[in-house]
């Protein structure tokens, strides 16, 4: 699965190209991902890249991500 992780990083980037925010349960459905800790994993990997950030206000249970 490690070997995808680069290919669900774009389909995240993708999907935020045209919405707003992205929460751990859409990134799934966009990417296929059934666990949400490999999902987390992705968000922290492209956090990590600088490409993305936590909307603010949100309570990590619920967070949402955006484009930094």
């Amino acid at each position: 699965m490690y070997e995808m992780y680069p290919q669900y990083e774009q389909l995240v980037m993708d999907y935020l190209v045209d919405h707003e925010e992205i929460d751990n349960r859409i990134a799934r459905q966009v990417t296929g991902i059934e666990s949400g800790t490999v999902m987390k994993n992705i968000f922290y990997r492209l956090r990590k890249k600088g490409l993305i950030k936590i909307v603010p206000g949100k309570s990590r249970i619920n967070a949402k991500w955006c484009k930094v």
